[in-house]
Protein backbone atom coordinates (compact mmCIF):
# COMPACT_ATOMS: atom_id res chain seq x y z
CA UNK A 1 0.00 0.00 0.00
CA UNK A 2 2.66 2.33 -1.24
CA UNK A 3 2.16 6.26 -1.57
CA UNK A 4 4.15 8.07 -3.42
CA UNK A 5 2.63 11.79 -2.77
CA UNK A 6 5.32 14.60 -2.14
CA UNK A 7 4.84 15.81 1.33
CA UNK A 8 6.14 18.69 2.77
CA UNK A 9 7.41 17.57 6.86
CA UNK A 10 10.27 15.86 7.34
CA UNK A 11 10.16 12.57 8.19
CA UNK A 12 9.85 11.03 12.03
CA UNK A 13 11.95 8.30 12.97
CA UNK A 14 10.41 6.94 16.36
CA UNK A 15 12.69 3.80 15.49
CA UNK A 16 15.30 4.27 13.23
CA UNK A 17 15.67 0.77 12.19
CA UNK A 18 11.93 0.61 11.96
CA UNK A 19 10.05 -1.84 9.12
CA UNK A 20 7.23 0.23 7.87
CA UNK A 21 5.98 3.99 7.72
CA UNK A 22 3.34 5.55 8.32
CA UNK A 23 1.93 8.66 6.63
CA UNK A 24 -0.29 10.46 8.89
CA UNK A 25 -2.38 13.10 7.35
CA UNK A 26 -3.29 14.47 4.26
CA UNK A 27 -1.89 16.88 1.34
CA UNK A 28 1.13 19.43 2.83
CA UNK A 29 0.71 18.17 6.43
CA UNK A 30 1.31 14.46 5.68
CA UNK A 31 4.16 13.51 7.86
CA UNK A 32 5.75 10.26 7.44
CA UNK A 33 6.64 8.33 10.57
CA UNK A 34 9.29 5.23 10.62
CA UNK A 35 7.98 2.76 12.98
CA UNK A 36 8.16 -0.85 14.24
CA UNK A 37 5.34 -3.17 13.05
CA UNK A 38 6.62 -5.28 16.55
CA UNK A 39 5.66 -2.58 18.78
CA UNK A 40 2.64 -1.56 17.40
CA UNK A 41 1.19 -4.99 17.38
CA UNK A 42 1.89 -5.06 20.93
CA UNK A 43 0.23 -2.10 22.17
CA UNK A 44 -2.56 -2.32 19.71
CA UNK A 45 -4.61 -5.40 19.47
CA UNK A 46 -6.04 -2.99 15.93
CA UNK A 47 -2.79 -2.54 15.01
CA UNK A 48 -1.86 -6.16 15.14
CA UNK A 49 -5.04 -7.51 13.44
CA UNK A 50 -4.17 -4.81 10.52
CA UNK A 51 -1.26 -6.14 10.33
CA UNK A 52 -1.82 -9.74 10.51
CA UNK A 53 -1.88 -12.81 7.97
CA UNK A 54 -5.58 -11.52 7.30
CA UNK A 55 -5.42 -8.02 6.30
CA UNK A 56 -3.64 -6.44 2.83
CA UNK A 57 -1.43 -4.44 5.03
CA UNK A 58 0.23 -7.93 6.81
CA UNK A 59 0.84 -9.30 3.45
CA UNK A 60 2.27 -6.44 1.76
CA UNK A 61 4.62 -6.06 5.34
CA UNK A 62 5.57 -9.81 4.88
CA UNK A 63 6.81 -9.58 1.68
CA UNK A 64 7.87 -5.77 0.69
CA UNK A 65 9.84 -5.13 4.22
CA UNK A 66 12.65 -7.63 2.74
CA UNK A 67 13.42 -5.66 -0.72
CA UNK A 68 12.13 -2.15 0.74
CA UNK A 69 10.53 0.15 3.83
CA UNK A 70 6.80 -0.22 3.19
CA UNK A 71 4.13 2.50 3.77
CA UNK A 72 0.53 3.05 5.07
CA UNK A 73 -1.66 5.97 4.88
CA UNK A 74 -3.39 7.01 7.87
CA UNK A 75 -5.46 10.06 6.44
CA UNK A 76 -7.62 10.53 8.94
CA UNK A 77 -5.27 10.74 11.68
CA UNK A 78 -3.99 14.00 13.02
CA UNK A 79 0.24 14.00 11.96
CA UNK A 80 1.15 15.62 16.03
CA UNK A 81 -0.86 12.96 18.04
CA UNK A 82 -0.16 9.90 16.01
CA UNK A 83 3.32 11.42 16.38
CA UNK A 84 3.61 11.72 20.11
CA UNK A 85 1.11 8.46 20.14
CA UNK A 86 3.97 6.48 17.99
CA UNK A 87 6.42 8.23 21.05
CA UNK A 88 4.59 7.20 23.55
CA UNK A 89 4.00 3.19 22.47
CA UNK A 90 8.02 3.37 21.48
CA UNK A 91 9.39 4.33 25.09
CA UNK A 92 10.37 7.54 23.31
CA UNK A 93 8.88 10.24 25.61
CA UNK A 94 10.54 12.89 27.48
CA UNK A 95 10.38 15.89 29.67
CA UNK A 96 8.58 17.94 26.97
CA UNK A 97 5.79 15.76 27.85
CA UNK A 98 4.88 18.27 30.45
CA UNK A 99 4.33 21.17 28.45
CA UNK A 100 1.31 19.16 25.90
CA UNK A 101 -1.56 21.49 25.21
CA UNK A 102 -4.60 20.01 26.25
CA UNK A 103 -6.02 20.08 22.72
CA UNK A 104 -3.25 17.57 21.79
CA UNK A 105 -3.99 15.57 24.81
CA UNK A 106 -7.50 15.12 24.12
CA UNK A 107 -6.47 13.96 20.13
CA UNK A 108 -4.06 11.46 21.70
CA UNK A 109 -6.34 10.36 24.17
CA UNK A 110 -8.76 9.77 21.19
CA UNK A 111 -6.13 8.00 19.17
CA UNK A 112 -5.83 5.90 22.63
CA UNK A 113 -9.69 4.58 22.39
CA UNK A 114 -9.27 4.29 18.96
CA UNK A 115 -6.41 1.53 18.78
CA UNK A 116 -7.47 0.33 22.31
CA UNK A 117 -4.28 1.27 23.31
CA UNK A 118 -4.81 2.49 27.16
CA UNK A 119 -2.06 -0.24 28.60
CA UNK A 120 0.63 0.39 26.51
CA UNK A 121 0.02 4.24 27.72
CA UNK A 122 -0.66 3.20 31.15
CA UNK A 123 2.73 4.93 32.22
CA UNK A 124 2.66 8.44 30.87
CA UNK A 125 -1.41 8.59 31.63
CA UNK A 126 -1.02 7.60 34.94
CA UNK A 127 0.92 10.32 35.56
CA UNK A 128 -1.25 13.36 33.41
CA UNK A 129 -4.43 11.81 35.58
CA UNK A 130 -2.91 12.03 38.33
CA UNK A 131 -2.14 15.35 38.11
CA UNK A 132 -5.85 15.89 36.88
CA UNK A 133 -7.39 14.18 40.16
CA UNK A 134 -5.26 16.37 42.42
CA UNK A 135 -6.99 19.21 40.15
CA UNK A 136 -10.47 17.77 40.48
CA UNK A 137 -9.62 17.24 44.07
CA UNK A 138 -9.04 20.92 45.38
CA UNK A 139 -12.07 22.12 42.65
CA UNK A 140 -10.81 25.25 42.25
CA UNK A 141 -7.01 25.47 42.31
CA UNK A 142 -6.52 24.14 38.38
CA UNK A 143 -3.27 24.33 36.42
CA UNK A 144 -3.08 26.83 33.96
CA UNK A 145 -2.74 25.05 31.33
CA UNK A 146 -5.93 23.79 31.58
CA UNK A 147 -9.30 25.30 30.79
CA UNK A 148 -10.30 27.77 33.06
CA UNK A 149 -13.30 26.84 34.01
CA UNK A 150 -14.62 23.54 36.25
CA UNK A 151 -17.33 22.90 33.34
CA UNK A 152 -14.47 22.48 30.69
CA UNK A 153 -12.07 21.08 33.15
CA UNK A 154 -14.35 18.35 34.45
CA UNK A 155 -15.30 17.70 30.91
CA UNK A 156 -11.91 17.30 30.17
CA UNK A 157 -10.63 15.09 32.55
CA UNK A 158 -13.92 13.04 32.32
CA UNK A 159 -13.10 12.57 28.67
CA UNK A 160 -9.18 11.71 28.48
CA UNK A 161 -9.84 9.29 31.85
CA UNK A 162 -12.43 7.41 29.27
CA UNK A 163 -9.94 7.07 26.73
CA UNK A 164 -7.65 6.27 28.92
CA UNK A 165 -9.47 4.00 30.87
CA UNK A 166 -8.38 5.50 34.40
CA UNK A 167 -10.65 4.52 37.40
CA UNK A 168 -10.24 6.63 39.57
CA UNK A 169 -10.26 10.05 37.28
CA UNK A 170 -13.61 9.34 35.68
CA UNK A 171 -15.11 8.52 39.16
CA UNK A 172 -14.04 12.23 40.09
CA UNK A 173 -15.05 14.13 37.19
CA UNK A 174 -18.29 12.46 36.95
CA UNK A 175 -18.64 13.26 40.40
CA UNK A 176 -17.41 16.83 39.98
CA UNK A 177 -19.81 17.79 36.86
CA UNK A 178 -22.43 16.43 38.86
CA UNK A 179 -21.83 19.20 41.60
CA UNK A 180 -20.56 21.76 39.84
CA UNK A 181 -23.16 21.78 36.39
CA UNK A 182 -27.23 22.26 35.90
CA UNK A 183 -29.52 19.80 34.16
CA UNK A 184 -28.64 22.41 31.41
CA UNK A 185 -25.22 22.19 31.24
CA UNK A 186 -25.66 18.50 30.49
CA UNK A 187 -27.55 19.00 27.96
CA UNK A 188 -24.93 21.26 26.42
CA UNK A 189 -22.30 18.91 26.81
CA UNK A 190 -24.03 15.78 25.32
CA UNK A 191 -24.74 17.83 22.43
CA UNK A 192 -20.89 19.26 22.98
CA UNK A 193 -19.32 15.58 22.67
CA UNK A 194 -21.94 13.53 20.95
CA UNK A 195 -19.38 12.84 18.19
CA UNK A 196 -16.54 11.81 20.44
CA UNK A 197 -15.71 8.51 22.04
CA UNK A 198 -17.95 8.96 25.08
CA UNK A 199 -21.11 7.25 25.34
CA UNK A 200 -23.92 9.27 24.31
CA UNK A 201 -25.60 8.57 27.30
CA UNK A 202 -23.17 9.49 29.50
CA UNK A 203 -23.89 12.71 29.97
CA UNK A 204 -27.57 11.53 30.58
CA UNK A 205 -26.67 9.54 33.40
CA UNK A 206 -24.82 12.41 35.06
CA UNK A 207 -27.63 14.46 34.63
CA UNK A 208 -29.46 12.17 36.53
CA UNK A 209 -26.83 12.15 39.42
CA UNK A 210 -27.63 16.23 39.72
CA UNK A 211 -30.69 15.82 39.43
CA UNK A 212 -30.66 13.68 42.74
CA UNK A 213 -28.35 15.73 44.81
CA UNK A 214 -30.69 18.51 43.94
CA UNK A 215 -33.94 16.68 45.44
CA UNK A 216 -31.72 15.82 48.16
CA UNK A 217 -30.81 19.39 48.68
CA UNK A 218 -34.51 20.57 48.38
CA UNK A 219 -35.78 17.76 50.78
CA UNK A 220 -32.72 18.74 53.74
CA UNK A 221 -34.32 22.17 52.87
CA UNK A 222 -37.69 20.81 54.15
CA UNK A 223 -36.15 19.25 57.25
CA UNK A 224 -34.19 21.84 58.66
CA UNK A 225 -37.46 24.10 58.84
CA UNK A 226 -39.21 21.35 59.88
CA UNK A 227 -39.20 22.02 64.03
CA UNK A 228 -40.71 25.22 63.23
CA UNK A 229 -43.48 23.63 60.53
CA UNK A 230 -44.12 20.90 62.65
CA UNK A 231 -44.78 23.76 65.57
CA UNK A 232 -48.37 24.02 67.18
CA UNK A 233 -49.60 26.76 69.66
CA UNK A 234 -50.74 25.54 72.99
CA UNK A 235 -54.80 25.66 73.10
CA UNK A 236 -54.77 28.37 75.36
CA UNK A 237 -52.71 30.72 73.13
CA UNK A 238 -55.56 31.15 70.64
CA UNK A 239 -57.41 33.76 72.20
CA UNK A 240 -53.90 36.28 71.81
CA UNK A 241 -53.80 38.51 68.97
CA UNK A 242 -49.59 37.97 69.07
CA UNK A 243 -47.84 36.50 66.55
CA UNK A 244 -46.43 33.14 66.92
CA UNK A 245 -42.22 33.55 66.98
CA UNK A 246 -42.40 29.77 64.63
CA UNK A 247 -44.17 31.69 62.34
CA UNK A 248 -42.55 34.71 62.09
CA UNK A 249 -39.00 32.26 61.46
CA UNK A 250 -41.06 30.25 59.07
CA UNK A 251 -42.00 33.48 57.06
CA UNK A 252 -38.41 35.20 57.12
CA UNK A 253 -36.91 31.62 55.88
CA UNK A 254 -39.47 31.23 52.86
CA UNK A 255 -39.01 35.09 52.47
CA UNK A 256 -35.01 34.76 52.45
CA UNK A 257 -35.25 31.39 50.09
CA UNK A 258 -37.85 33.05 47.62
CA UNK A 259 -34.88 35.79 47.45
CA UNK A 260 -31.93 33.97 46.85
CA UNK A 261 -33.97 32.49 43.78
CA UNK A 262 -34.50 28.93 45.88
CA UNK A 263 -37.93 29.13 46.59
CA UNK A 264 -40.77 27.91 45.22
CA UNK A 265 -38.83 24.87 44.03
CA UNK A 266 -42.23 23.24 41.96
CA UNK A 267 -40.63 25.46 39.25
CA UNK A 268 -39.07 22.96 36.89
CA UNK A 269 -36.89 25.67 35.29
CA UNK A 270 -34.97 26.01 39.48
CA UNK A 271 -33.88 22.33 39.29
CA UNK A 272 -32.66 22.45 35.53
CA UNK A 273 -31.05 25.48 36.32
CA UNK A 274 -29.19 25.22 39.49
CA UNK A 275 -26.39 23.15 41.20
CA UNK A 276 -24.95 22.07 44.25
CA UNK A 277 -22.00 24.62 44.04
CA UNK A 278 -24.69 27.17 43.03
CA UNK A 279 -27.07 26.46 45.98
CA UNK A 280 -23.81 26.33 48.32
CA UNK A 281 -23.09 29.78 47.09
CA UNK A 282 -26.66 31.23 47.86
CA UNK A 283 -27.15 29.77 51.32
CA UNK A 284 -23.86 31.44 52.43
CA UNK A 285 -25.93 34.63 51.57
CA UNK A 286 -28.87 33.31 53.59
CA UNK A 287 -29.96 36.21 56.43
CA UNK A 288 -31.20 34.58 59.92
CA UNK A 289 -33.68 35.93 61.66
CA UNK A 290 -33.02 37.51 64.62
CA UNK A 291 -35.61 37.23 67.15
CA UNK A 292 -35.21 35.66 71.04
CA UNK A 293 -37.13 31.95 71.61
CA UNK A 294 -39.77 33.95 73.21
CA UNK A 295 -41.64 37.22 71.26
CA UNK A 296 -43.21 38.08 74.59
CA UNK A 297 -44.23 36.85 78.01
CA UNK A 298 -47.42 35.15 76.41
CA UNK A 299 -45.87 34.01 73.03
CA UNK A 300 -44.79 30.34 72.35
CA UNK A 301 -41.76 28.77 73.49
CA UNK A 302 -40.01 28.16 70.11
CA UNK A 303 -36.56 26.37 69.32
CA UNK A 304 -33.58 28.52 68.45
CA UNK A 305 -32.21 27.17 65.26
CA UNK A 306 -29.03 28.06 63.02
CA UNK A 307 -30.50 28.05 60.31
CA UNK A 308 -27.71 29.16 57.85
CA UNK A 309 -25.39 27.11 59.51
CA UNK A 310 -27.71 24.17 59.33
CA UNK A 311 -28.38 24.34 55.49
CA UNK A 312 -24.60 24.68 55.04
CA UNK A 313 -23.53 21.60 56.94
CA UNK A 314 -26.44 19.72 55.21
CA UNK A 315 -25.11 21.24 51.63
CA UNK A 316 -21.55 19.53 52.96
CA UNK A 317 -22.47 16.47 54.19
CA UNK A 318 -24.55 15.94 50.66
CA UNK A 319 -21.10 16.91 48.93
CA UNK A 320 -19.14 14.24 50.91
CA UNK A 321 -21.57 11.46 49.76
CA UNK A 322 -21.92 12.86 46.30
CA UNK A 323 -20.55 9.93 44.21
CA UNK A 324 -19.10 9.35 40.40
CA UNK A 325 -19.54 6.89 37.79
CA UNK A 326 -17.86 3.22 37.94
CA UNK A 327 -15.77 2.94 34.87
CA UNK A 328 -15.74 -0.70 34.20
CA UNK A 329 -19.87 -0.34 34.32
CA UNK A 330 -19.64 2.40 31.81
CA UNK A 331 -17.59 -0.11 29.46
CA UNK A 332 -19.68 -3.40 30.05
CA UNK A 333 -23.15 -1.31 29.12
CA UNK A 334 -24.43 -0.31 32.60
CA UNK A 335 -23.96 3.58 32.17
CA UNK A 336 -27.08 4.97 33.48
CA UNK A 337 -27.79 5.46 37.34
CA UNK A 338 -29.87 2.22 38.32
CA UNK A 339 -27.34 0.05 36.95
CA UNK A 340 -23.82 1.30 37.78
CA UNK A 341 -22.15 0.50 41.18
CA UNK A 342 -20.45 3.82 41.28
CA UNK A 343 -17.88 2.11 42.58
CA UNK A 344 -14.94 4.65 43.21
CA UNK A 345 -12.09 1.85 42.05
CA UNK A 346 -12.00 -0.86 38.83
CA UNK A 347 -11.72 -3.82 42.16
CA UNK A 348 -14.33 -2.50 43.91
CA UNK A 349 -16.82 -2.67 41.11
CA UNK A 350 -19.74 -4.79 42.18
CA UNK A 351 -21.28 -5.26 38.77
CA UNK A 352 -21.36 -8.49 36.84
CA UNK A 353 -18.36 -9.44 35.74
Amino acid sequence: MQNNLPTSAPQCDVDPAGDLILLVGQGKDQTPIRVSSKVLSLASPVFATMFGPRYLEGHILSKQARFSTPSFPLPEENPEAMTWFCRAVHLQLNADVATMKIGLILKLAALCDKYDASTALSGWSRLEMESVSSSLLQIYDLPSRHPPTMVDFASYALYTSYAFKNHRTFWLATRNIAHHNSLRDMFAQKKKYKDSVLPSRLFDSIGTLCRATLVTIHRAIEEVIKPYTDHQCPPYHHDHREMCGALTVIGHFFQELSRLGLWPISKLERLEAGSLSQLKEKISLFEPCSMSSKTSKNACFIPIINIKKALHLAAEEIHRNQKGLCLRCVYEGRIMVNGNCMAESHDSCKGKN
